[in-house]
């Protein structure tokens, strides 16, 4: 709420499993996901040019989107 630039969210579980991606986040409402441990943020369009589906398994070190963009996990 409140960004100044739009992002893209997955929702994941404690095993890095996708449950749901929102991507781009709009609407000014906060999205919600049963079971989410973590969410994942990236600047809107990258999840989904990466095809990032719930279901998929996200590792922390790093998500390379088809564009050839690489988004390095935080700390």
């Amino acid at each position: 709420l409140g960004l100044r630039a739009p992002i893209g969210c997955a929702f994941v579980d404690a095993d890095g499993a996708v449950l749901r991606v929102v991507d781009p986040l709009a609407g000014g409402r906060a999205p919600l996901c049963r079971g989410a441990s973590a969410v994942v943020e990236c600047r809107a369009g990258v999840l989904r040019a990466a095809g990032v589906r719930p279901g998929d398994r996200l590792r922390r070190d790093a998500i390379v989107a088809t564009s050839g963009e690489t988004v390095t996990g935080g700390g």
